[in-house]
């Protein structure tokens, strides 16, 4: 018995490479798996959970706002450029993808201790469940028609462009992290030591430099004796000695 389109398109996304790629549809599948998860756990959360669902609502946020950028920066138009008869139905997703970002963006200015806050992530969940259920019930069966290598194309596009997506937003909370430990305006206690710590080869000269100075000094103190040689030049021998006392002077001395 011939199987339907809808079977064919499952059976399509749950074909597995031997180099472990996910085609366009079974990368886009779970990202949807993930934040219906996610949505799950919000609705289990309780009534005072406002930490858990402020962190929750974070993940779902992010989750979407990538999910509908690769969406609608590559997986779209190549299902209207390539898949006959989608244009009605891609515009569709994009005014849906719309209306999610607006639910994003009141949910983000309201605060979890809100009554509000509960009533806009429902109307959120039903939004995204909705889209999903038509994504995977009508369009991606359509698109799974399309050559598995230009799927495993999309699906290698899609991901590459989330990756560098995803970089960004890591980077944004090292530096939260960074800020929140020693502020904006300041280094870190490292760094700030490296900077006000000389290099240890100037010091080294700095002290060779001193010793040879404190050398000439005494030298420079020491009086040196010399003494004429027969051609009338002088010759240093060393320190000078005491000059010893004749006998006259020191008889003069005892008078």
């Amino acid at each position: 018995m011939a199987r339907t389109s809808t079977t064919r398109g499952r059976a399509a996304a749950s074909r597995k490479t031997n180099h472990g790629r996910v085609t366009a549809t079974q990368l886009l599948r779970g990202d949807h798996a993930t934040v219906k998860q996610l949505f799950r756990r919000f609705e289990r959360a309780g009534d005072r959970a406002h930490e858990t669902k402020q962190k929750l609502f974070e993940q779902i946020k992010q989750e979407l706002e990538l999910h509908t950028k690769i969406e609608e920066e590559i997986f779209y138009p190549a299902v209207e450029n390539e898949v006959s008869g989608s244009g009605d139905e891609v515009h569709e997703a994009i005014e849906e993808h719309a209306v999610v970002k607006k639910l994003l963006s009141e949910l983000g200015a309201t605060a979890p201790q809100d009554d509000e806050f509960d009533a806009r992530m429902k109307v959120l969940t039903e939004n995204v469940e909705h889209h999903i259920q038509e994504e995977e019930g009508e369009m991606f069966p359509r698109v799974e028609q399309l050559r598995e290598t230009r799927l495993l194309e999309l699906g290698s596009e899609m991901r590459a462009r989330k990756d560098a997506l995803t970089q960004p937003f890591l980077q944004r909370i090292v530096n939260g992290v960074s800020e929140a430990l020693f502020g904006s305006d300041q280094e870190s206690p490292r760094r700030a030591r490296r900077k006000t710590r000389p290099p240890r080869r100037a010091a080294r000269k700095s002290s060779a430099s001193k010793s040879r100075g404190r050398a000439a000094a005494s030298a420079a103190k020491t009086p040196r004796r010399t003494t004429r040689t027969t051609k009338g030049r002088t010759r240093s021998t060393g320190a000078a000695k005491p000059r010893r006392r004749t006998a006259r002077a020191q008889t003069a001395k005892r008078r």
